[in-house]
């Protein structure tokens, strides 16, 4: 099978489940905007990509006939598409109507917006003419999908998948972990950063021996956090060094005003982190439970936030939450995304 990856900036998480296609004797072509500012991942893990159709492009500038011309050479019998706004991605779709299965990648929510349920009016009249399946994380974009018209069978899940092979092989033999609270992300408005600061103060006022709280990340609201007491600024981690993070700490905060999914709480889980995430945070419909593996709080609630990290500060059976945490962590994997996406379109891609 030959699938063609059309896609905005790469990931180290899209990186191993391109990996496990690759695995699978998967020929693959992909076309990807180069590093990032915001997420600047290092260009050597993706450099096993050039025994492979790649071509790179600065953000927006996109060569359509170059792209195209190497594409018809490829002759892909799958064609993923990030997003539905790379406008030479959607007229490349729209070429090999027909010709290869066309899968709309997103990890845009239902919300019920007026601009949704225009796009969901407007949508079926172009959007669903130019892909036969949609690709997403979760429940929340499923509901999308199908408000856009793609009918349930046309759906796959599991979009962002963790490296879980490389977390699990970086667990120490014995994992001993710090009271540390550890948040990885994008240092921004929309990730919480200013109601992190808030929580954690208040949360240090309120014990005697309170955690610390490690940052991993990088962005425009990082002078928010530094010089805070007790915070521990690591700047951004490239994707081998972030499971030692992982291990370091004893609970993951997600406390994003606005995140579709949040592929970090599924590295936490897979590390087997307890997870405090907002009820904003996509994959939280998935991977946090309350009691269970950690807590959901409001988003936009320092107070609340600061509750939740007590809760955690006094458990007295964090291993617990660590083992079911693993348990909800199983649910997402580059496996399960290869295998999804394989099953969804081999019957008519062969």
């Amino acid at each position: 099978m030959r699938i063609a990856i059309l896609w905005t900036h790469l990931s180290g998480y899209l990186n191993a489940s391109l990996t496990e296609l690759k695995r699978r004797g998967i020929r693959l072509f992909v076309s990807a905007y180069g590093s990032s500012s915001k997420a600047p991942f290092s260009n050597e893990a993706f450099r096993w990509l050039e025994n492979e159709t790649c071509m790179n492009w600065n953000e927006g500038e996109v060569d359509y006939l170059s792209m195209l011309h190497e594409l018809e050479k490829f002759d892909p019998n799958v064609i993923l598409v990030s997003g539905w706004n790379q406008l030479a991605y959607l007229r490349a779709a729209r070429r090999f109507k027909g010709r290869a299965i066309r899968v709309l990648c997103f990890d845009t929510p239902w919300l019920g917006t007026l601009r949704q349920w225009i796009a969901r009016l407007s949508s079926r009249y172009w959007l669903t003419s130019l892909f036969e399946r949609s690709f997403v994380p979760g429940e929340r974009q499923v509901q999308m999908a199908l408000r856009l018209g793609f009918p349930a069978a046309n759906v796959i899940q599991g979009l962002y998948a963790p490296d879980t092979d490389r977390i699990i092989a970086m667990a120490p033999s014995t994992v001993s972990r710090r009271p540390q609270f550890l948040f990885v992300g994008r240092l921004s408005h929309e990730k919480g950063i200013q109601v992190l600061a808030d929580a954690y103060r208040e949360y240090r006022g309120s014990v005697e021996n309170p955690w610390s709280l490690i940052i991993v990340g990088t962005g425009p609201l990082v002078s928010i956090l530094r010089g805070e007491e007790g915070v521990d600024i690591r700047g951004f981690v490239q994707p081998e060094s972030l499971p030692h993070c992982l291990y370091e700490a004893s609970c993951l905060v997600a406390p994003s005003i606005v995140e579709p999914w949040g592929v970090q709480i599924s590295e936490g889980a897979t590390a087997g982190l307890p997870i405090i995430a907002t009820t904003a945070c996509g994959s939280a419909v998935h991977l946090v439970r309350n009691g269970f593996n950690g807590y959901l709080v409001a988003r936009r609630d320092p107070s609340d936030l600061a509750r939740a990290m007590l809760a955690i500060h006094n458990c007295s059976d964090l291993d617990t939450f660590s083992a079911h945490s693993r348990q909800l962590a199983g649910q997402f994997t580059p496996h399960i995304w290869a295998e999804n996406l394989i099953r969804s379109c081999v019957a008519t891609a062969t």
